[in-house]
């Protein structure tokens, strides 16, 4: 095994292997990266066996062969090197990279690589700004809680053109639907990972790429991201999603519109005098006017109040994680924001006019005792 690659294409697939590599593995192998020549290319390979990830790049190939290499200092070290072109040759029991004045030789894991295949079903062509778009709207409201594996993911159902992305950490739930040109999702709901869809928009920015194929493989329960720069597979999360459609409330008893960057503004005041106490900011909304009140013990109290644009219905008092209420307010582009309330401890339905097509729902902060 002999071959020699451009440097910049070698840095450049370095970002998009260590998305997979698994550092701290049960089985040794997946602490390595799988390396093939294949007539006029190098493929390399990392997976975590939830996902991986494959690339190709140009390579002069003397000896065609194939390895697999310790994958934390093969990327440490393609790191540092800073010459055009980086010579490899297979060894004995190890690879050696030359760049320049660099000599680098890495260890080989003599082990069968877990390698996957790519679907041969047809898929479907899905721009960058779609994934994108449920990145920056959704899937930020996943769960990091490996217990329930379905809040660590975005739903995605389909009903003829119209396509719903869900995604809930059972403290707030959001919701886009769109209208698409084609029935791809139709009578589908498929589970996928948040970590996926992050790691996919980061593959696509990374290789300045505008488009991928999406392709579902229905028996073996995964998805396949696949174009000229990588191929991305990610296993679907197979579990049930909670039932998202009783929780976004229908009717309200209070219903207000209020400016979108005041209200962030005092959100943020807020935030200072509530770290020490679960960053609970409370509300009282009543005669036109959001008051805000923050305390904790040590650090002071924050008290504010902000004309509402409109207010209908009751007076209220409720309290947020300070958090979930700016994670939404940050996202959203519209001047105005309207939330509806029906009780101190009832859902709270926040949506943008700019896009109703978007809900966000989050729980008020529930006191003990």
């Amino acid at each position: 095994m002999k071959f020699t690659l451009k440097q910049k294409d070698l840095t450049l697939s370095s970002k998009a292997l260590a998305k997979t590599l698994n550092r701290h593995p049960h089985l040794p192998v997946l602490a390595g990266i799988y390396l093939k020549t294949n007539k006029d290319s190098l493929e390399l390979t990392t997976t975590d066996l939830t996902a991986g990830v494959k690339v190709k790049i140009p390579a002069q190939i003397e000896e065609e062969g194939e390895t697999v290499v310790n994958g934390k200092i093969f990327l440490e070290t393609v790191g540092f090197f800073d010459q055009e072109e980086t010579k490899f040759s297979l060894k004995e029991k190890e690879l050696l990279l030359n760049n320049g004045a660099d000599k680098v030789l890495i260890p080989l894991i003599a082990q069968d690589y877990p390698d996957f295949s790519l679907s041969k079903k047809e898929g479907e062509e899905i721009n960058l700004d779609f994934w994108e778009t449920i990145q920056k709207k959704v899937a930020f409201t996943a769960s990091s809680d490996q217990t329930r594996p379905a809040l660590t993911g975005v739903l995605f159902t389909g009903e003829g053109n119209l396509l719903q992305t869900v995604c809930t950490d059972g403290f707030r739930l959001t919701v886009l639907s769109q209208e698409l040109s084609d029935q791809f999702f139709h009578e589908k709901n498929l589970i996928l990972s948040a970590r996926a869809i992050n790691d996919v928009v980061a593959l696509l920015q990374n290789f300045e790429e505008e488009k991928v194929s999406f392709i579902y493989d229905e028996a073996g329960a995964q998805i396949f991201f696949t174009n000229n720069s990588f191929t991305y597979f990610t296993k679907l999360i197979n579990s049930n999603y909670p039932p998202f459609e009783k929780i976004i409330p229908l009717e309200f008893i209070t219903r207000v519109k209020a400016d979108r960057l005041d209200l962030i503004k005092n959100l943020n005041k807020a935030t200072i005098f509530a770290r020490t106490s679960n960053n609970v900011v409370k509300l009282e909304i009543k005669d036109k006017k959001i008051h805000f009140l923050a305390n904790s013990l040590g650090d002071g109290v924050f008290e504010s109040e902000q004309e509402l644009i409109e207010q209908s219905g009751e007076s209220l008092k409720i309290a947020f994680n300070i958090r979930y209420l700016l994670d939404f307010l940050s996202l959203a582009t519209n001047d105005v924001i309207n939330l509806g309330f029906n009780s101190h401890d009832k859902p709270v339905l926040i949506t943008d006019p700019g896009n109703n097509k978007w809900q966000y729902v989050v729980m008020p902060f529930k006191p003990k005792g």
